[in-house]
């Protein structure tokens, strides 16, 4: 994955989390600069170019999740509840946001996200979108802290009920578009 950072730079990811030193000192995220590969001209090249800007990923998203700091009890845990069963209205909801269906954004479903698991995450729109069923009964305090520190980490978080996804999944799916459209329209010039 390649973004472009400037003038003439790209941010590299490095998978293997092989950071330099210098940089686990600094406390940067896990990626780094480099300068591009020369441009290849014409042909079906490996480039952005023709993409939308959500569509080449976003640096800002990546630093973040570095910066929220997840623990290895909470991967697993979000593994363990992406390979269980999906309830109705998450199998709804998912079904209209995989693949990019929604508006060609790339949606993941149970994301760790520092203590917390997101129900649906969209990193390009920094979004994520939570679904309050019978595991939320009582939990009031609980999702507002939850809520509190995705959006000190400039996440905005959608919250909707089980009942609103079954009844209008129309609805629900124009909410998040509306949501989507004025986050981006804040980058306009």
């Amino acid at each position: 994955m390649h973004v472009t950072l400037g003038e003439g730079f790209f941010v590299k990811t490095n998978n293997k989390q092989n950071i330099p030193f210098s940089h686990r000192e600094k406390g940067y995220p896990p990626e780094r600069i480099v300068r591009p590969a020369r441009q290849r001209s014409g042909g079906y090249g490996r480039g952005d170019e023709g993409k939308q800007p959500h569509q080449t990923g976003c640096i800002l998203a990546s630093m973040l999740n570095h910066l929220l700091r997840t623990t290895q009890k909470t991967i697993d845990r979000a593994r363990l509840l992406r390979k269980t069963q999906l309830t109705t209205p998450e199998k709804l909801l998912w079904e209209e946001l995989r693949d990019r269906r929604l508006h060609s954004l790339k949606f993941r479903r149970q994301v760790p996200l520092g203590p917390f698991i997101a129900d649906f995450f969209c990193p390009e729109a920094h979004l994520i979108i939570e679904l309050d069923g019978d595991s939320h009964e009582g939990k009031k305090e609980y999702d507002a802290r939850r809520t509190r520190f995705l959006e000190e980490h400039s996440y905005h978080v959608l919250r909707f009920s089980n009942e609103e996804v079954i009844e209008s999944i129309e609805g629900v799916l124009q909410k998040i578009v509306e949501c989507v459209e004025a986050w981006e329209k804040q980058f306009e010039r």
